[in-house]
C-alpha cells in the first residue's frame, strides 16, 4: 500500500485519458464523468502534491458522480432530439394529407391505396368510393379520415 502514497498528476491524467479512450471505444458517456475526475485530480494534484491518497480517492470519487449526473442529465435526451418526430412512423406522416377512396366506407371502416400500400381507413360516417378524403388521425395503424367538401 505504499505506492499509493506515490500516485502523482501524471498518474490521474493517464488515468484520464485511459477512460477517453475507453470512452471513445463505446461506452456511452459512461466514462466522461470520471474522466474529468481524474482531470480535475491531476490539477489539484498539480497544485497540492503532498495530497493523501485517501483524500485524492474521495474526492474523485465524489467529483466522478457528480460529473457523471451532470452528464446524464445534461445529454441524458440528447439523441432523442430531432426535426423529423415521424422519421419512422409512416402513418403518422399522412395526417393532413388528401386521397381518393379505393373503396366505399361502410359502417365506418374502408380501405384505401397509398402508393403500393392499402391502408385500413375509419371515418364516422360512410362515403363511396372515389370520395375524396382528409387524414386527421391515427389509431394503431387504422387511419382516420374525414370527406373533403367540394
Amino acid at each position: 500500500m505504499e505506492w499509493l502514497n506515490e500516485i502523482s498528476s501524471w498518474h490521474w491524467a493517464s488515468l484520464a485519458i485511459i477512460l477517453l479512450v475507453l470512452e471513445i471505444l463505446g461506452s456511452a458517456g459512461f466514462l466522461i464523468g470520471s474522466a474529468i475526475a481524474a482531470f480535475l485530480m491531476a490539477a489539484i494534484i498539480a497544485i497540492t502534491p503532498d495530497m493523501n491518497w485517501k483524500w485524492q480517492l474521495a474526492i474523485f470519487s465524489t467529483a466522478a458522480v457528480i460529473f457523471s449526473l451532470i452528464y446524464l442529465k445534461r445529454f441524458a435526451n440528447f439523441n432523442e432530439k430531432t426535426d423529423q418526430p415521424n422519421l419512422n412512423n409512416r402513418a403518422a406522416q399522412l395526417i393532413g394529407k388528401r386521397y381518393t377512396l379505393t373503396e366505399a366506407i361502410v359502417n365506418g371502416q374502408g380501405r384505401i391505396q397509398i402508393s403500393d400500400t392499402f391502408w385500413k381507413v375509419s371515418c364516422d360516417n360512410d362515403l363511396e368510393a372515389t370520395t375524396q378524403v382528409e387524414v386527421t388521425g391515427v389509431d394503431s395503424m387504422t387511419l382516420i379520415v374525414k370527406s373533403v367538401e367540394a
